[in-house]
């Protein structure tokens, strides 16, 4: 009997636990689709853009006040500034990724260009 626990302790010691993602990390490598021929202008200065809609999501990088974005689709995220839109977009400086809609001018709402 005593063989037999010690295996079962083995096999329970050999089992992987795997915590699922949150969220908000699945989401940071969210797909995005050109659904949109808006653009917008982007209102802060080092605003960055992300893998996500999240602010936890990694930054691809920083855009400032004035650049082109050309918006591709919209997705929701973290509230930033009391607005929870995200837009993937291109900016005309170069690079792409997700930028809060707080930080763009005019605000642009999303409602069939859903990511």
């Amino acid at each position: 009997m005593s063989a037999r626990l010690a295996g079962i302790a083995l096999l329970a010691a050999a089992v992987t636990y795997v915590v699922p993602a949150t969220p908000a990390a699945a989401a940071c490598g969210q797909g995005w689709s050109d659904r949109s021929s808006r653009t917008a202008v982007v209102t802060g200065a080092g605003v960055r853009y992300r893998t996500g809609p999240h602010t936890s999501c990694t930054a691809y990088g920083q855009v400032n006040r004035g650049v082109t974005a050309y918006l591709d689709c919209a997705t929701g995220g973290d509230t930033v500034n009391g607005i929870a839109v995200w837009w993937h977009a291109r900016f005309s400086t170069g690079g792409s990724g997700f930028i809060s809609a707080a930080y763009l001018s005019p605000w642009v709402p999303y409602t069939t260009e859903n990511c």
